[in-house]
């Protein structure tokens, strides 16, 4: 007989096996299955006793079976009636892995199984309302759609077991959140079904089984003692000698260095899996690969499901030596036998890494072989922290999102569709019965209710929820939480089949006849834009450009990046000779000693300096044309800080890495950086935070606001906020920005122990970047403007695009504005005044000193603002726009400008203000606050 992929048996007595239906242990006789493991064991006697488990393993360990067959047992043995076994899975493309699979023991058993999912066909739709199986096998959203409808929605009554598959993918966004709730609905139309869990080695597993089982449920967690042994190295390939002089179109010494490497490990290891952190690297490294000669393919989320089925496929069978590959196949479609698993870059967080590389070797028993392709040294570094953290066991703790209301809405919508009417009261109580809306306030859920209800989705009459005429139609067409981004299909003219899609933004900014793209691993040249379909055919330009995709870096987690500085700090601390201290972090860490001396000679340079930025040591190093602050807490605490800075000064050009922020500005006070990081409350700057990307799609999910692209405009997208402001929209989208790119508790913990004295905050000046800073100089060098720093015409074009505060001095009206776009005599919009006064900071205490006026009402300090911002508004009375200019430079005041603004020459004004900048950057720590 036909055998399915089984894994994960082998090593005692299948204990657990034993007790099941005869049929069952007979079948595993004829497959040579005897043995079982103990989390196997141990998952069968917990399941037969009808209790619901969260079973968190490793890939390849067998517990899809170990959660499968004792329910099987229960479906031959006890004959229930159809739906018995609903089997939940995150992908599409797990379900056809998981039918094969299941079907063929459908198949040995005599129940019946089969998939549904967005694609199933109509025809087979009905034939499964009208004949149900036994275990049906679907996704989350395909649930949504199947709890109101009232031919299927009988048989859903019959469910007495449920498994969530890959739950971890799942808890931490608002597909876990939407499904958290289904399940609440699911039980109040079956009863308490037992539910199972299966889930790879995550942080806090208790949290993850709470979220399965729901409030007021005491769930089981059962982990996998026996550690998967996982031999994972990192590699920093440097330009050799034998490069020299070698070029190849778009690759520079270093990248075809790396790509080398990466071509060898291939053609050593035959079937291999290349994941890399974003679909523009899948991209540009499969078209790479391919120009070397390696049969290479991209697997990512915006290629089509047949393109991604047909890359499984061929590497299944051996016809693909590589597959390069977001986290699209970071889940545990079956995709064969795969010797090696490379990392191009840090993968960034410990669950990413256990996850990919043990797509390698997936089997019981099986070592995954993981390879990292380090692209600088604080990848290095970063990647020695990630596996350090792996081996201590210290995964993240998973992020459930706390209570999403746009979620809510729409599932109130559809617990009413299910029941035609109900009481708020009891409404409420499902909800909050699902985990993660167990702290969800009565009123927070009354407001959405009542917004749904402005929107006419919902009717409320004497305490009871009735549905309207628009109530199903919004309910269907809003099931996928997803954010919805247009995508344009790229179809291949030789073969009119559809092979990827351009996102929105790039198709408008950029897609054209003529223009070269790469799609799916190679280049393009598209020959027309017809409608929304975009005609190419194959070329071989090696410069195509990567399309742009809707997306964010992935996240570096605040243990990862602290445990980086610590490196640093250790290196630096040391007192034996280099030699003695590279084998001592080689010996440490289980990396290379070529490697580990970059490391050290990197960390070592940068002491020569006179600092070295660590875990508990921030420095603010100002150069020439920008400043770097550096901070090893992480993404979304750095993040925070990039965003503080900002609001408070005023900044434009400001971006952030794990481990620093990099703040372009000329002559800028470190003093006011300094006072924003020890003054300004983080949770305060955030209050702005919702960006119109989010909100729009908050808005989209709440039924609020239409798909159609006309919505999708600059100026529409800008009265989003305003328009929002005081609803169940704004609050979401600030909640879920923050969650998801902020940490503002942490910050305000560094903050704290700033204060204290544990952490140590510096200013150094250069004039020239230190190494870790020209690490992210480097980065992002088009954040720098390339014209000679201190020269007017750089000064001039850069205070022309400055943000600045305008406030008038007769009627205290505010606004923000760039210079570039005012008239040489600016005047304020409601009264006409030329009295302003000019800021780079939100003018609050201005407008309410103006406010106030007489200076009898004044102190002291009061009245010296006020004199000054007197001056400041003759100032711009007299001169104009070039008062402004003036005004917006860091250390000139009035007095100052008023002297510099007598030279009526442009290049001598310029000369002097660059002048006057510099002095007081000299003479700063002298002046008096």
């Amino acid at each position: 007989m036909n055998k399915p992929g089984f894994e994960g048996f082998g090593v005692e007595e299948a204990h657990g096996f034993e007790t099941l239906d005869p049929r069952i242990t007979k079948i595993l006789g004829n497959l040579g299955i005897h043995h079982t493991t103990p989390m196997q064991s141990k998952a069968v006697e917990t399941i037969l006793r009808g209790e619901n488990l969260l079973i968190m393993a490793p890939t390849g360990t067998g517990k899809t079976e170990a959660a499968f067959l004792p329910l099987l047992h229960r479906i031959v043995r006890d004959k229930p009636e159809p739906i018995a076994l609903l089997y939940l899975t995150p992908l599409r493309a797990l379900n056809r892995d998981l039918v094969r699979r299941l079907s063929w023991w459908g198949r040995q058993t005599g129940v019946s199984v089969e998939v549904r999912h967005g694609d199933t066909p109509q025809k087979t739709r009905r034939k499964q309302a009208e004949n149900p199986p036994l275990i049906l096998i679907t996704t989350p959203e395909s649930l949504q759609t199947m709890l109101p409808g009232s031919r299927l929605r009988k048989h859903l009554e019959n469910v007495r077991f449920v498994i969530v598959d890959e739950i971890h993918s799942l808890v931490e966004n608002k597909r876990g959140s939407q499904l958290s709730i289904a399940l609440e609905r699911l039980r109040r139309l079956a009863g308490d079904y037992q539910i199972i869990g299966l889930s790879a080695t995550i942080g806090k597993p208790i949290e993850v089984a709470k979220f399965l089982a729901g409030s007021g449920r005491k769930p089981k967690v059962l982990s996998d003692k026996n550690k998967r042994l996982y031999h994972i190295k990192i590699e920093y390939p440097q330009a050799s000698d034998a490069l020299a002089g070698y070029t190849h179109p778009g690759m520079s010494q270093q990248f075809l260095a790396r790509i080398e490497r990466i071509k060898h490990l291939i053609d050593k290891h035959g079937s291999t899996l290349l994941f890399v952190n974003s679909r523009e690297w899948a991209e540009h490294l499969g078209m790479k690969l391919r120009e070397l000669g390696v049969k290479a393919e991209v697997h990512h989320s915006s290629l089509s499901s047949d393109v991604r089925e047909d890359t499984e496929l061929r590497l299944r069978l051996g016809e693909l030596a590589c597959v390069v590959a977001t986290s699209s196949l970071e889940l545990g479609i079956d995709i064969g036998n795969i010797d090696l698993v490379i990392h191009y870059q840090s993968p960034r967080n410990v669950s990413s890494l256990l996850q990919r590389a043990g797509r390698a070797k997936h089997h019981l028993g099986g070592e995954p072989r993981a390879v990292i392709i380090a692209d600088s040294l604080d990848d290095v570094l970063e990647s020695m922290a990630v596996i350090r953290l792996a081996h201590l066991g210290r995964l993240e703790h998973p992020t459930i999102p706390e209570h999403p209301l746009d979620v809510v809405g729409h599932q109130v919508v559809g617990i009413i569709l299910e029941n035609g009417c109900m009481g708020v009261d009891q409404v409420y109580k499902m909800i909050v019965g699902a985990w993660p809306y167990k702290n969800m306030g009565k009123q927070e859920f009354l407001d959405v209710v009542r917004f749904m209800e402005q929107l006419g989705y919902l009717r409320v009459d004497g305490g009871v929820i009735y549905k309207t005429r628009r109530s199903r139609s919004y309910y269907y067409t809003h099931v996928s939480t997803i954010p919805d981004e247009l995508q344009f299909p790229v179809v291949d003219c030789t073969t009119g089949k559809r092979i990827g899609v351009l996102g929105e933004d790039y198709f408008y900014l950029h897609a054209a006849p003529g223009k070269t793209v790469a799609v799916k691993g190679q280049p393009w040249r598209i020959v027309e834009i017809a409608g929304d379909q975009v005609l190419v055919v194959p070329a071989s330009d090696p410069r195509a450009e990567i399309p742009g995709w809707e997306g964010y870096t992935r996240v570096v987690p605040w243990e990862v990046a602290r445990l980086v500085g610590y490196i640093r700090w250790w290196i630096a601390n040391q007192t034996e000779k280099r030699k003695e201290v590279v084998n001592k972090l080689s010996a440490g860490y289980g990396v290379e000693d070529k490697i580990c001396a970059h490391v050290v000679d990197y960390v070592l340079e940068q002491k020569l300096c006179g600092f070295v930025p660590t875990h508990n040591a921030v420095f603010i190093e100002v150069l020439p044309r920008c400043v770097v602050l550096h901070s090893c807490n992480g993404t979304r605490v750095n993040n925070t800080l990039r965003a503080m800075l900002q609001h408070q000064l005023g900044l434009e050009r400001v971006v952030a890495d794990p481990y620093r922020v990099l703040v372009v500005a000329p002559c800028l006070d470190p003093e006011e950086i300094l006072e924003t990081i020890l003054s300004v409350e983080p949770i305060d700057v955030l209050d702005s935070l919702p960006d119109t990307y989010h909100m729009r799609h908050v808005a989209i999910r709440f039924g609020a606001m239409s798909r159609e692209m006309r919505y999708k405009s600059p100026k529409h997208l800008e009265t989003l906020a305003s328009r929002y402001r005081n609803t169940p929209i704004y609050k979401e989208s600030r909640k879920e920005v923050i969650s998801k790119f902020y940490d503002p508790s942490r910050l305000s913990k560094l903050q704290e122990n700033i204060k204290n004295g544990k952490t140590v905050l510096e200013v150094v000046e250069r004039d020239v970047p230190s190494p870790i800073a020209q690490t992210m100089l480097q980065r992002y060098y088009w954040c720098l403007d390339p014209s000679p720093p201190g020269k007017p015409e750089e000064l001039v074009k850069t205070l022309d695009q400055q943000t600045v505060f305008l406030t008038c001095y007769e009627c205290a009206h505010s606004w923000m504005t760039k210079p570039a776009n005012l008239p040489e005599k600016p005047f304020c919009p409601r009264c006409e005044s030329k009295l302003l006064v000019p800021t780079v900071h939100p003018p609050q205490k201005i407008q309410r000193l103006l406010s106030k006026k007489t200076l009898e009402h004044l102190g002291e300090e009061e009245k010296q603002w006020l004199v000054r911002a007197k001056m400041c508004a003759d100032l711009t009375l007299v001169y104009g726009k070039r008062a402004i200019h003036a005004l917006s430079i860091h250390g000139v005041g009035p007095t100052t400008a008023a002297r510099i603004l007598a030279k009526m020459e442009e290049k001598k004004f310029y000369e002097e203000l660059i002048n006057a900048s510099r002095q007081y950057a000299k003479t700063r720590r002298y002046w008096d606050k």
